[in-house]
């Protein structure tokens, strides 16, 4: 079941709900216009608001209804390094003096979370020769993206 599915059905049950439901139904149909579309928005907020949370505390299903992933993009706080080596030979990569991978000519390889703040990125090359040295800065969430085109 879709996002859009499970929103377009909590506010068909919010509106069954508060056309049926004794006592709820007085007081939704003494509102005026304005007020009934407030309601309802704040209403579909809780919904979504409810799932959201449920999903992030990793429940998958409710009733029979998958919920939307918590979306780590929405969450995300740390920072990547994603190294393209498009050179012809192999590189290992070096992360503040420390090496933290290996790249093959003609691929890709990743490390997640470096954190935030100052780093020194090295690329070595088989013989222990620096292919390139970068020095980057980055902000909380930021990824970088690093190509190698020569070795």
């Amino acid at each position: 079941m879709s996002a859009e599915m499970i929103s377009a059905s909590a506010g068909i049950l919010l509106s069954l709900m508060f056309s049926y439901i004794p006592g709820l139904s007085d007081w939704f149909s003494a509102l005026d216009g304005v007020h009934k579309r407030l309601v309802m928005l704040a209403a579909l907020i809780l919904v979504v608001g409810g799932m959201l949370a449920l999903s992030c505390l990793g429940q998958p299903q409710v009733a029979g209804a998958t919920l939307p992933a918590c979306s780590q993009d929405l969450l995300e706080s740390e920072c990547n390094l994603v190294v393209l080596n498009e050179s012809q030979c192999s590189v290992s990569v070096f992360v503040d003096g420390q090496e933290a991978f290996a790249v093959r000519a003609g691929s890709d390889g990743t490390l997640d979370d470096i954190g935030p703040g100052r780093h020194v990125l090295e690329a070595i090359d088989p013989q222990g020769r620096l292919v390139q040295r970068r020095v980057i800065e980055l902000a909380t969430g930021e990824d970088f993206y690093w190509t190698l085109e020569h070795c």
